[in-house]
C-alpha cells in the first residue's frame, strides 16, 4: 500500500528551565492507504504529542513529515492548508465550543475551507455528517445538553466533514462508558469505508485491537516490534524490579501482568482455566522484546512461574 503520511526520525524537545524535555524521540512511521493504526502507550509516553507532530499542529524540533510522498517543510500556508484539507482531528477533550449549536461546531472547519463553500452546501454538508453519527436530531442543540456520547459524536462529525484523507484521534473513548466507547470506534473505524486512514492515540487494549495494525510508544520512543492484535505482545522493561502487583485479562487470549515499576508484561496463555485457578505447576512460555534487544528474565524461552511472580517474587530482567 501507498503511504499517505510518514514521519522520518522526528523529534520534540521542549525546553523547561535550565533542561531540556524530549516528548518524542527519532520517530520514523508510516500511515497507509485505508489503514487503521492503534498508537499505544501510557500517559506520559509521547502520543498526543507525536499526533500533534504528524497532523501539523506542532513543529518538529527535528526531521520531517512526508503527506503522500512529499515533505511538508516549514510554509505555515502549506501547514494550514494540509491541516484543513488532508486532516480530521478528534481531540481527547472533544474541544467543542459549548455557546454555539451543535451545528455551528461543525461547520468550522468548513468556514477555513478554501475555496469556502456555499452556505447551503456548507448546511448540507454539516447534516449530512451529523446523520451519520447518528444525531442529526441535536443540530440545533446546545452540546451541554448532550451526554459525553454524544459531545463524543459531534467531535468526529466535526472531523469528517471536509472529507478528510487521515483522521487523528486522540484517546476518543477515554470518557465514556464501555457500550459508547465500542460505538464510537465502530464509528472512527467506518471512516476506512470512505478510503481515509485512522490513528488512534489509545492506552486501552480494547481499542487498540480492533485497529490493523498497533504500535507502541515508549518514554517518546517506538518499541521495536510493533504488533497486529493478532499478534505478539511486548514490553519495553524500565528498570530491573520485575516484582509482579496485578494481573487482568484483555479477553483475547492473554492475560496481563501489571509489574512494580509501571510496566506491563502480556503473555499468551496456554491453560483453559483463568490463572485464579491454576496450579503451581501451571507455567507460560514468556518472551520480553524491548528496545530492539532481547531481553533475558530469566532467559528467553525458558518458562516462568506466573503464581510466583504474583506472590511477589522478584525477578531480573537484566
Amino acid at each position: 500500500m501507498n503511504a499517505l503520511l510518514e514521519s522520518h526520525n522526528v523529534s520534540k524537545v521542549y525546553p523547561s528551565g535550565p533542561i531540556r524535555v524530549t516528548a518524542v524521540r527519532d520517530v520514523s512511521l508510516s500511515i497507509a492507504e485505508g489503514e487503521a493504526v492503534g498508537l499505544m502507550g501510557p500517559s506520559g509516553s509521547g502520543k498526543t504529542t507525536l499526533l500533534k507532530l504528524l497532523g501539523l499542529l506542532s513543529r518538529a524540533t527535528r526531521g520531517s513529515v512526508f503527506v503522500r510522498g512529499e515533505e511538508v517543510g516549514g510554509s505555515e500556508h502549506r501547514r494550514a492548508r494540509l491541516r484543513n484539507q488532508f486532516f480530521g482531528y478528534v481531540h481527547q477533550d472533544f474541544a467543542i465550543i459549548e455557546n454555539e449549536t451543535v451545528e455551528r461546531n461543525v461547520l468550522i472547519p468548513l468556514e477555513y475551507a478554501r475555496p469556502r463553500p456555499a452556505w447551503r452546501e456548507c448546511r448540507s454538508r454539516t447534516q449530512m455528517v451529523l446523520d451519520q453519527v447518528g444525531i442529526g436530531w441535536a443540530r440545533k442543540r446546545n452540546p451541554s445538553k448532550l451526554s459525553m456520547g454524544e459531545r463524543q459524536r459531534v467531535a468526529i462529525a466535526r472531523a469528517l466533514v471536509n472529507n478528510p484523507v487521515v483522521v487523528l484521534a486522540d484517546e476518543p473513548t477515554a470518557a465514556l462508558d464501555g457500550v459508547t466507547a465500542e460505538e464510537v470506534m465502530t464509528l472512527i473505524l467506518s471512516i476506512k469505508d470512505r478510503g481515509a486512514s485512522v490513528l488512534i492515540a489509545t492506552h486501552d487494549d480494547r481499542v487498540a485491537r480492533r485497529c490493523d495494525r498497533i504500535v507502541r510508544i515508549v518514554d517518546g520512543s517506538l518499541v521495536t516490534g510493533g504488533d497486529s492484535p493478532q499478534g505478539r505482545a511486548v514490553l519495553t522493561p524500565v528498570g530491573a524490579n520485575r516484582r509482579a502487583v496485578g494481573v487482568s485479562f484483555p479477553g483475547d487470549g492473554t492475560f496481563r501482568v501489571d509489574l512494580a515499576d509501571g510496566c506491563a508484561l502480556v503473555v499468551p496463555f496456554t491453560w483453559a482455566r483463568r490463572l485464579g485457578q491454576a496450579t503451581t505447576e501451571q507455567q507460560v512460555n514468556v518472551r520480553i522484546v524491548g528496545d530492539g534487544r532481547i531481553l533475558s528474565w530469566p532467559e528467553v524461552g525458558e518458562d516462568i512461574d506466573v503464581l510466583a511472580l504474583l506472590e511477589g517474587d522478584k525477578k531480573e530482567a537484566m
